[in-house]
């Protein structure tokens, strides 16, 4: 990959520019705002300038609602050898831009798995998808060209390479991304009109619950509208859990000893599974860094490095090959970049596996202790945060 043009400079698209570039790799970066575009040039994520012709990849970094008209109007115009997006949802757009007519041979659907409750060019590093799943959904019609450039982007973004199918992605991501963002949401809310001497007693355990409530929520919005039907199932089920352990509680409140025990009984199993399912988790393989986001309880450069060897793509349920003639398995999800690379790595078609944000913070609570985070983590599973 020696060009690539970045279609939306927010925190995915300049962060992807900025792995790009400090990589080599030509970037011109276009937005429907030309300040923000201009903002991430600023920083060193490409230039604001339109390519003279046709990049090596396109990657539209778009909201959910908007990827299918972008990516539309980009192949049309034909700016590219071949189409990505890094929307959080896969199976819409691919179904609107069928419905559209268009051959999607050089497009793939990608998802990088990493985030900030912050956006915005201004928010955006080169290292945001490191170690961090980057999803690819290819399908039996997908271009291996297209599918290499965006093994090339995974490899300078130093992400995990996760091939899924789009439906199970977007299934997998309700679960482990959306859900649990509103449920975080939720609790955050509990606070909001809060005693003031209770909110002074805010630990880690309530800050790390609401972390991610601090998100924009208008980008929220997007997500979820594009979204609903799994998140809506995963919160019938949260809900009846919450029934069930409101039971169990009352029961604790109960003068008779045989409905105290079976009130304990009830929350006891509640806690367990939490227990095994967290227990569970593969650890995450991101380098942790220096926390400066808001959270309701908190007032509130990227890295110049060689370029990576590409990550193993691993798909779920199956055994990896590396090859250049194997199929390339499962990877996280990453974010935009630009920039040149070494050789591009070369790959055939993998077969598809099936598989598996952020406002303000509130002034009233105290300050959350700043340090530099520990020793990176080894391991990783796709949508984790």
């Amino acid at each position: 990959m020696r060009t690539a043009l970045v279609i939306g400079t927010g925190l995915i698209g300049t962060s992807a520019a900025l792995a790009l570039s400090q990589r080599g790799v030509a970037v011109h970066l276009a937005d429907h705002d030309p300040e923000q575009a201009r903002t991430a040039a600023a920083l060193g994520a490409g230039t604001d300038e339109a390519p003279d012709g046709p990049v090596d990849l396109a990657v539209v970094a778009a909201p959910p609602a908007h990827v299918a008209d972008v990516l539309a109007d980009a192949m049309r115009r034909g700016v590219a050898r071949g189409y990505i997006d890094v929307a959080s949802v896969k199976g819409g757009p691919r179904r609107e831009l069928q419905a559209r007519g268009l051959d999607l041979t050089p497009y793939l659907g990608t998802h990088p798995m990493s985030g900030r409750e912050k956006s915005g060019p201004l928010a955006a590093t080169g290292d945001l998808f490191e170690g961090r799943p980057w999803v690819l959904t290819p399908t039996r019609d997908t271009d291996t060209e297209v599918l290499n450039l965006a093994l090339e982007l995974v490899s300078h973004c130093r992400a995990v390479p996760v091939v899924m199918d789009a439906d199970a992605h977007d299934r997998a991501v309700a679960l482990v991304s959306h859900m649990p963002h509103l449920v975080s949401s939720m609790v955050a809310a509990r606070l909001e009109h809060a005693d003031e001497a209770a909110v002074r007693l805010c630990g880690q355990g309530i800050r790390d619950v609401t972390r991610i409530a601090a998100s924009d929520p208008r980008m929220w919005i997007d997500i979820l509208s594009a979204n609903p039907g799994p998140v809506a199932d995963l919160l019938t089920d949260v809900a009846a859990d919450l029934e069930e352990t409101v039971r169990a509680l009352r029961a604790l409140e109960s003068s008779d000893e045989h409905k105290r025990r079976e009130g304990a009984t009830g929350v006891e199993d509640v806690l367990r599974r939490g227990n095994a399912a967290r227990s569970a988790f593969p650890a995450s393989t991101a380098p942790r860094r220096a926390s400066t986001r808001p959270s309701p309880c908190s007032s509130t450069t990227s890295r110049a490095s060689s370029p990576a060897s590409s990550p193993t793509p691993s798909v779920p349920g199956s055994t990896s090959r590396t090859s250049a003639s194997s199929t390339p398995p499962d990877s996280r999800p990453a974010s935009s970049s630009s920039w040149s690379s070494p050789r591009r790595p070369r790959f055939s078609r993998p077969r598809c596996g099936s598989g598996a944000g952020r406002s303000g913070s509130d002034p009233r609570l105290p300050a959350r202790p700043r340090g530099r985070g520990g020793r990176p983590h080894v391991g990783g599973v796709p949508g984790s945060q």
